[in-house]
């Protein structure tokens, strides 16, 4: 490649790939991005799922609402068998989530699904919101997430990681090491 201001072209580009977030071998949609509008009508359903490393910790977390507040579901994967709990919480609990949504512009993530390509194992997600006003939003990515992904899941693992320790708790169920991403 032609070398152009002491800098290759092969150098910007990869210095571009990666100031961007994209990683060589990284396939899929980037979703809406910044042609996506927020959904002000507030959560009626928030849905979030980690597949970890082949045979073990996949789990989802489930926050529905309903006429008195809302319910969290817990269902993980661990080798035998799946295990599903529930607890009621009230529904503040997707208030602070629809906070998230908008403090991480999480409405930029619609339509969000890559996959790395070069990677055989690893971890990935799925996410979807079912909004009051019927709207939805959906992304997924394996060993590929969005901006601000992992910031994003540090604070909803502490609005949900008690609330899990609780349900757990009361099941008399193990402690599965909190929320994963």
């Amino acid at each position: 490649m032609k070398k152009e201001s002491g800098i290759s072209a092969a150098a910007r580009v990869v210095h571009f790939c990666l100031r961007n977030g994209i990683l060589p071998g990284e396939k899929g949609k980037g979703g809406k991005g910044i042609f996506a509008r927020k959904n002000k009508s507030g959560m009626a359903e928030f849905r979030y799922r980690y597949d970890g490393t082949v045979g073990g910790n996949n789990r989802t977390y489930t926050v529905a609402r309903t006429e008195g507040g809302a319910v969290f579901t817990c269902e993980w994967m661990g080798y035998p068998a799946v295990k599903t709990v529930q607890k009621e919480t009230d529904a503040g609990v997707l208030e602070r989530l629809n906070e998230l949504y908008a403090k991480y512009r999480v409405y930029r993530w619609d339509g969000y699904s890559k996959y790395h390509s070069r990677i055989r194992d690893g971890k990935g997600f799925s996410f979807s919101i079912k909004f009051c006003d019927g709207g939805t939003l959906d992304a997924s990515g394996m060993n590929a997430f969005p901006a601000r992904y992992h910031e994003f899941c540090e604070e909803m693992s502490a609005v949900l990681d008690p609330i899990r320790e609780e349900l757990l708790a009361e099941a008399g169920g193990e402690d599965d090491g909190g929320l994963s991403y």
